[in-house]
């Protein structure tokens, strides 16, 4: 796995802990596990995509698609989201 830039992974562990989505409990303290598999979407699409990196308020987007259904690959929603909306 490649490395993460220091400035990006701090921005991300302080936005992942902001998130919360009224109603759902996904990512309130006790669920614990919901902060981690947005941590890791948000982590390998600012691997994957150098030059987006991470943006503010990608945690909501992730977040978002992470309660909506959480069976679905929700890394490709991201990166998909993403590039229609820094495309368009």
């Amino acid at each position: 796995m490649e490395e993460l830039d220091d400035g990006v992974r701090g921005e991300i562990e302080r936005d992942v802990h902001r998130t919360t989505l009224q109603g759902s409990s996904l990512f309130a303290e006790k669920s614990i596990g919901g902060v981690k598999k947005l941590r890791r979407v948000l982590f390998a699409f600012a691997i994957r995509n150098v030059k987006i990196g991470y943006c503010q308020a990608m945690n909501f987007v992730a977040g978002l698609w992470q309660h909506i259904d959480s069976t679905l690959r929700r890394f490709g929603k991201v990166v998909r989201c993403v590039y229609v909306c820094v495309l368009c």
